[in-house]
């Protein structure tokens, strides 16, 4: 059975039926950040179905960025919370030398962390 996952008003992962996450999903909350310059695309979304192939880890993998490069893609990477996803966002924006502004939603940790990386 395929557990689907929508993101609450806080950002926080909730368990919810087919019709509540076929809902969410048409919605654009399921972007979580998406920085472009020049060639480079980095995109980060919420997933809304776990990912993670190993169902003994405990952990749900519900997020994901990818990186492309003209419209290839050269880097993913995966993660369970909201807050992992932004920050991992921003590191792959400094990774591949791509200028991240911080959003209008991102929390003080996050804009904090954006220095730490």
């Amino acid at each position: 059975m395929i557990d689907f996952y929508i993101l609450d008003d806080n950002n926080n992962v909730v368990l919810v039926n087919i019709e509540e996450y076929t809902e969410f999903y048409g919605s654009s909350k399921k972007f979580i950040r998406s920085t472009k310059q020049d060639n480079i695309h980095v995109s980060t979304v919420f997933l809304g179905i776990n990912h993670n192939l190993d169902p003994n880890s405990g952990n749900i993998i519900i997020f994901e960025t990818m990186v492309f490069l003209k419209g290839e893609s050269v880097y993913v990477d995966q993660y369970s919370t909201y807050q992992q996803a932004v920050v991992g966002h921003i590191e792959k924006c400094k990774m591949f030398n791509v200028k991240y502004s911080p959003d209008i939603n991102d929390s003080y940790q996050v804009i904090k962390s954006i220095d730490d990386i």
